[in-house]
């Protein structure tokens, strides 16, 4: 399960340096961002998925409570941070973001900065206590 979600970590990082790359341009390539912004929100919602099915159910069953403090607050976090994604993609349609580019550049970055955090906070909480916690993977002789 740790090697899972640091896929998942990997993977929604290296979407997200790619929808950087294509907002750092002065035109707006249509079909390039609405195929980045689709396999960005698919990652985002299997790392939710795995968050929410394995990894959070996992931890806690097993840590103590004060381990369980950061791991809670993540949890909790998720449903506002979902919504301000959600609200996000509705504001910004592929024909919003042709139409204001720059509006959407500002407001890309400011989301993008935050998936990074989000990220980084759960790599600092939820890494350390999968080492701890999750079951080894059992070698292959």
């Amino acid at each position: 399960m740790a090697s899972e979600i640091r896929q998942a970590h990997d993977e929604l990082l290296a979407l997200v340096s790619a929808l950087e790359e294509l907002t750092a341009v002065e035109q707006p390539d249509r079909d390039s961002l609405a195929h980045a912004r689709w396999r960005l929100s698919r990652a985002s919602g299997r790392r939710f998925k795995l968050l929410d099915d394995k990894v959070y159910p996992l931890l806690l069953a097993r840590c103590s409570a004060a381990e369980a403090e950061p791991v809670l607050r993540l949890r909790d976090a998720y449903g506002g941070q979902r919504e301000a994604t959600r609200l996000h993609v509705l504001r910004w349609t592929i024909d919003t973001i042709v139409a204001d580019w720059a509006g959407y550049k500002r407001a890309s970055a400011a989301t993008r900065e935050t998936m990074r955090s989000r990220i980084a906070e759960e790599k600092a909480v939820l890494y350390p206590l999968l080492d701890k916690y999750a079951e080894p993977v059992p070698a292959i002789t």
